[in-house]
């Protein structure tokens, strides 16, 4: 957060304090025997009470929602082994799910590095269509260069 304030000195000083306050009462709160919120958004992102995306009856209920992965190793935010972790488990309570792993670039900045690729991904996701063989993210390859 503190990278992304302004360059002029008044700015990354108030912009420090005030992200560390935040970061303090976050952390109290968490002490205070509640629940971490990035684990919550996790918890919660896959839950069939929470989010729609379950069509059938009760006895055979198939998900039809449909969850993009677009991610980098190079993320300073994010830890591309638990993008890869979710995805699985997103994988496993079946729903449809593309990953799509990209070369050099930052959180949420993958669109600046390979704009085509990233439209084509997200068009994929809206229109329910499958990722090609030739476009697919090499799990095997991934796995190998931890």
């Amino acid at each position: 957060m503190v990278l992304s304030l302004p360059r002029d000195a008044a700015s990354k000083m108030l912009g420090s304090l005030a992200v560390h306050l935040l970061l303090i009462l976050l952390y109290t709160w968490i002490a205070c025997g509640n629940e971490n919120p990035a684990s919550l958004m996790r918890r919660t992102f896959l839950n069939d009470d929470i989010v729609e995306g379950l069509s059938g009856s009760e006895d055979a209920q198939v998900h039809t929602g449909r969850l993009c992965y677009l991610f980098s190793k190079e993320d300073k935010m994010v830890e591309w082994t638990d993008i890869t972790e979710h995805a699985e488990e997103a994988t496993q309570m079946s729903w449809m799910v593309e990953k799509d792993i990209f070369q050099g670039s930052a959180h949420c900045a993958h669109i600046s590095v390979d704009e085509e690729r990233y439209v084509r991904a997200v068009n994929r996701v809206w229109t329910g269509e499958k990722k090609p063989q030739n476009d697919a993210v090499d799990e095997k390859r991934i796995k190998t260069k931890l």
